[in-house]
């Protein structure tokens, strides 16, 4: 049996939920037990025997901590945090891939740390190196490093909560996702931006994903559009997972390229950018579409990687851009032209190379003369093909 989440608006919503759920599992035959919760009034109102620590003295000790999701939940502070993993593996492709493992990491909090290691491993692949070989030179250096960088894990705190205990009635409630691209991956975050009825406004990390570019490196822009579609991927998993009623889902990106293509009308494109604007179209409108300068996109972080330094409690990659936390009017603003006729994705006219010449008179030229139904026209033009196949 697997454990479950809720989270409660109320302390009164809290408690009436937990008695409730008790009352009709044990119906059915089943025992719902081991509850924790960061407020101590809930955990009063359910009886000992059902919490996760009976003997915990609710006016003295402090509240426990769980292991959740693989995260360490701290109800205490109400934060997540990652405990050290086993670093004791040796420094092979199996070694790594079995600590880099270990990391459990579902929501993607420490995806742009990850990233170096991960892109490491598909070097390790294009390279051919076996699964139990020693890591050479540069690799080695690399992974040594990250290696080193974990005693500092257990010091990195994500807040649970999305809102601002100081905040007031909730006014709008707004997903923002943002896409990026570089030479060695591709990264698409998600933030929920509150604001209160007096103006408050709070911004928090939901989700994120970092992936590596394919062996087979596309051009820039496509990798671009492939951040959009993760992008817009993402925002669905959001919309399914929080029951909550979303005013409004804006979508950014640094690629000017990539925006004159969703808001293409004129221009026809290549396969590839044509499957991937079908998807993004059918789940979004142009008008959700806005670019963001790269310096600040969270989403850069993804692309790029970061050290386990970075984060901090106001790092870009969970607090969102500054931006956001200001009304709309400074926001970034740019104008998208139309897609260059010379844009290397765009599907040029076909030219009709061959040229038939049939001489004045000829009955041929008659014939073709005096054709005037479609039907005879295709007729003709079938035996004139036959004809120039025969004599070549």
């Amino acid at each position: 049996m697997d454990d479950l989440l809720k989270s409660a608006a109320t302390t009164e919503e809290a408690i009436d939920l937990s008695l409730k759920l008790i009352s009709l599992l044990r119906e059915g035959g089943f025992r719902l037990t081991k509850f924790l919760s960061n407020c101590r009034e809930v955990l009063r109102a359910i009886p000992e025997e059902e919490r996760a620590a009976p003997t915990l003295d609710l006016d003295l000790d402090q509240l426990p901590i769980n292991r959740t999701l693989g995260l360490c939940w701290d109800a205490q502070t109400d934060e997540f945090y990652f405990t050290s993993i086993s670093t004791e593996k040796p420094a092979t492709k199996r070694g790594i891939l079995s600590v880099l493992s270990s990391l459990f990491d579902p929501l993607g909090f420490l995806a742009p740390y990850v990233l170096p290691i991960k892109a490491l491993l598909q070097e390790l692949w294009r390279l051919k190196v076996g699964w139990d070989d020693k890591v050479q030179e540069q690799q080695l250096t690399v992974w040594l490093q990250w290696l080193k960088s974990l005693s500092k894990l257990p010091e990195v705190r994500i807040a649970r909560c999305y809102f601002n205990t100081d905040m007031t009635c909730v006014g709008t409630i707004e997903l923002h996702l943002f896409s990026d691209a570089s030479e060695i991956a591709y990264a698409a975050v998600g933030y929920v931006r509150i604001v209160d009825n007096g103006g408050g406004i709070s911004c928090r990390f939901i989700m994120g994903k970092c992936r590596n570019c394919p062996i087979k490196r596309p051009t820039i822009p496509r990798l671009e559009l492939m951040a959009s579609v993760l992008a817009v991927r993402l925002s669905n998993i959001i919309k399914n997972e929080l029951d909550w009623n979303i005013d409004s889902i804006t979508f950014w990106t640094d690629s000017t390229t990539v925006l004159q293509y969703i808001r293409n009308e004129n221009r026809r494109f290549h396969r590839f950018v044509t499957t991937r604007l079908e998807e993004i179209h059918e789940r979004t409108t142009s008008e959700q579409w806005r670019h963001v300068p790269g310096a600040l996109s969270p989403a850069d972080d993804g692309s790029r990687g970061l050290p386990i330094e970075a984060f901090h409690p106001e790092c870009c990659w969970w607090s969102g851009p500054a931006f956001l936390s200001q009304t709309g009017d400074h926001w970034p603003c740019l104008r998208i032209t139309e897609v260059p006729e010379n844009d290397e994705e765009v599907l040029k006219p076909r030219v009709n190379r061959s040229v038939s010449a049939v001489a004045v008179g000829s009955k041929l030229g008659h014939l073709l003369e005096n054709t005037s139904s479609w039907s005879k026209l295709q007729k003709c033009v079938s035996w004139l093909v036959r004809f120039v196949q025969y004599n070549t």
